[in-house]
């Protein structure tokens, strides 16, 4: 390889750790992902009902299904970085994959994230999670999460860690309650300050009503000092066909935007994020439940 060439891309490989690294765990899916992918996208996880795809989601907890559906599989592609115009690989890209089985009171879900950033370094991740609707008004679910990252070229050696985590829906008249408690270590990276720290979320989603559907989630985490991360959002829902959702959030400031396509129990999501280092992410997501 050219002198010139390798360096660059050895510059490249370390922007991407260090860019893919600089954020925190603040969704269910990928342990650096700044919001959560798939239909949560538009809304930053605020909208959630159980019976829809947001509670569908293979890299949700499965504690936040609670439909009579049997089994179902999702697919999702995001694009959190627009190409460079010297390098045609030069972005960062994910794609998540995966199903969820009910049997009676049992909800397993699992799925596989793969995330590539400037052609140089990558992630790749497993989630599995187990849940029980045994207990009346409240599922209780526990995660467990596999990661492994490093660069393409190997020149660095890999990191890898395993999580779980716990959560519970507890669903009211007009109103559901989520708890979760993510990223206890079960094996630390080698890196110490590699792994994502615990964190704590809470949220409450409200019903359809005649205004649509509302949500407000709170994170907490202690990286150095205690962080503390706020969002809400908003969905509008159009003959149970059509929805539109849109939400806010800080630390740091994003807004959110989602659009949903239903029919029977398949759906399609488009949501976009401006964050203010990735700028606009695109995401596009497809859910099927039989």
């Amino acid at each position: 390889m050219n002198p010139a060439l390798k360096d660059v891309r050895s510059v490249m490989a370390m922007a991407a750790f260090f860019l893919v690294s600089a954020f925190p765990l603040l969704s269910n899916a990928g342990p650096h992902d700044p919001f959560p992918p798939g239909y949560s996208m538009g809304n930053d996880g605020t909208i959630l009902h159980s019976g829809g795809p947001s509670g569908r989601q293979p890299w949700a907890p499965a504690g936040f299904y609670g439909d009579t559906l049997n089994y179902g599989f999702s697919a999702c592609g995001i694009d959190y970085y627009d190409a460079m115009d010297n390098y045609e690989s030069s972005h960062i890209s994910q794609a998540l994959a995966g199903g969820w089985y009910r049997y009676k009171s049992l909800v397993c879900k699992a799925s596989y994230a793969y995330l590539q950033a400037l052609g140089a370094y990558n992630e790749q991740e497993g989630f599995f999670s187990a849940a029980t609707t045994a207990i009346p008004f409240a599922n209780t679910s526990l995660e467990l999460t596999g990661f492994r990252s490093g660069l393409m070229d190997g020149s660095k050696a890999h990191e890898s860690f395993v999580h779980a985590g716990m959560s519970v829906l507890v669903s009211l008249r007009y109103a559901a309650l989520s708890l979760s408690c993510g990223d206890l270590p079960l094996k630390a990276a080698a890196d110490a300050g590699f792994d994502p720290p615990p964190t704590l979320t809470a949220a409450v989603h409200t019903r359809f009503n005649g205004m649509g559907a509302q949500g407000v989630a709170c994170e907490l985490w202690k990286e150095g000092d205690y962080q503390f991360r706020f969002s809400v959002g908003e969905e509008y829902n159009f003959n149970n066909y059509f929805s539109v959702c849109t939400a806010l959030s800080t630390n740091p400031f994003m807004l959110h935007f989602g659009v949903t396509v239903l029919w029977s129990n398949t759906s399609a999501s488009l949501a976009f994020v401006q964050h203010p280092v990735l700028g606009w992410s695109k995401g596009l997501t497809f859910d099927w439940a039989h």
